[in-house]
């Protein structure tokens, strides 16, 4: 492969003890290579990402990006069923895969001395996966079960409500379970079709880590080198709303989820937002814990998260609470958030949400599955990643006025447009719990529950 960029470094760690060799590549229609290799550690990691998603699915085919990942455990290449999970006991590896709305990802930890073999399985499983009608058919009672646990789930069922209420009908609101209908009609030859026009070298992004992962990197230019291209990714990025989603969950507790769009991956105010997460329901200290559960003693879960992505992100806020205690939550959850400017973000916040934000991404990086999806989270969209001082100066140098235009800014969207997603017993979801906004939220009658998003094997 001849990479269109290629970036290797060879940097002492920070401990002074190990070395780290670095290395991304990206050849001219697309496929992505990165790897971070230590000398100390005993294991390695490894990744392929496929670039599609629930987001990427057509007409026909809901729920068939999640659906094709559970097949690619019944067989694939030189593998059977049998075959596939001997391998994976015999390696005593973790061996298994995901379907979000952007990607589909096909992972394993291993010992370094099995990374060959972990490789030639995991690449197997994602080209050559033998989708077969009589596997289909046993896979579906597989993913129905899912599909009734989610239902049950009113923290999956409320984040599934509010991403619907955010996106309206974009593909990013679909269910990346799909419903009970589209898989009772999916068809072995729609997978199939799906699998040909996505699954090609240049959507792909192979991720390593660990020990010896220098050892594979050929195998794996090889392998990109020789496999076929798709068509390239085309998407639309989406447009926000403002709406309420309700969705039925029998049980006694209710979960509640009200954000606003947010700026995008890699734009210049992406720090101050995160740091603005922490501050707001992000630590032991936040706002939200603070008020909501050491104070009012309203909900055992409470938090606010920003969450940003290539051409969408969101900035939201949750808790679990009572069902009778619904209102006085919502209430307190919103004269927080507007208390964002009322009583603007102090430096003592600032300075713990950045060392929170700092220490959590040093610690994350302290197991190769950690190093390695740090590394995808740039890779899978096409960037080298940073170096973490890079990222951790970033947030440093980030100010004060910064974080304060934010709030004033998550402010102004949540009191014009904020989007709502609650979910559980149909007591607590009768009438419209919410705040009073500048301007109302439209409206949705209750809906019984669907299939989320959940990791799939």
């Amino acid at each position: 492969m001849t990479p269109a960029s290629l970036r290797l470094a060879t940097i002492a760690a920070r401990d002074g003890g190990s070395f780290l060799q670095r290395g991304f590549e990206r050849s001219p229609r697309g496929d992505r290579l990165v790897y971070e290799e230590s000398t100390e550690a005993g294991s390695a990691a490894l990744a392929l990402f496929v670039d599609v998603g629930s987001r990427d699915e057509g007409s026909g085919e809901r729920g068939c990006a999640h659906l094709l990942e559970h097949l690619a455990f019944r067989g694939a290449g030189p593998f059977d069923r049998q075959a596939i999970a001997d391998r994976m006991d015999r390696l005593g590896a973790d061996v298994n895969a995901f379907t979000t709305r952007d990607l589909t990802c096909y992972h394993a930890h291993v010992l370094a001395q099995d990374l060959e073999a972990a490789w030639d399985l995991l690449w197997a499983m994602t080209m050559s996966p033998w989708l077969t009608a009589e596997d289909l058919e046993r896979e579906r009672g597989v993913v129905a079960e899912e599909l009734r646990e989610a239902e049950d789930d009113v923290e999956d069922r409320a984040d599934q409500a509010f991403t619907e209420a955010l996106w309206g009908r974009h593909a990013l609101a679909r269910d990346v379970l799909g419903t009970r209908a589209s898989l009772d009609r999916m068809r072995v030859t729609t997978v199939r079709r799906f699998h040909a026009r996505h699954y090609g070298a240049n959507r792909l992004t192979v991720v390593l880590a660990g020990s010896g992962v220098s050892r594979i990197l050929d195998r794996v230019r090889a392998a990109l080198a020789e496999a076929p291209s798709v068509p390239d990714l085309t998407r639309t990025p989406p447009a926000a709303m403002s709406a309420i989603r309700r969705r039925l969950v029998p049980g006694q507790e209710v979960y509640l989820s009200l954000g606003i769009p947010a700026p995008l991956m890699g734009e210049p105010d992406e720090q101050a937002w995160r740091l603005l997460g922490i501050i707001l329901g992000g630590q032991n200290s936040s706002r939200l814990w603070q008020r909501i559960r050491e104070e009012m003693g309203l909900a055992y879960q409470v938090g606010a998260q920003y969450n940003a992505y290539a051409d969408y992100a969101d900035f939201s806020a949750s808790a679990g609470v009572a069902a009778e205690r619904v209102r006085e939550t919502w209430s307190a959850m919103a004269e927080e958030w507007v208390g964002l400017v009322r009583n603007p973000v102090t430096a003592l916040e600032l300075e713990r949400a950045k060392r929170q934000a700092s220490t959590g991404l040093v610690f994350g990086r302290e197991t190769v599955e950690g190093v390695l999806h740090y590394l995808a989270r740039w890779a899978t969209v096409g960037v080298c990643p940073p170096e973490p001082g890079e990222v951790i100066a970033a947030l440093t140098d980030t100010s004060l006025e910064a974080v304060r235009r934010a709030a004033a800014e998550a402010v102004a969207r949540f009191e014009s447009a904020a989007a709502v997603g609650m979910a559980g017993p149909q007591r607590a979801l009768r009438g419209d719990p919410r705040p009073t906004f500048s301007r109302p939220c439209a409206t949705e009658t209750m809906s019984p529950a669907r299939g989320g998003e959940h990791a799939g094997q």
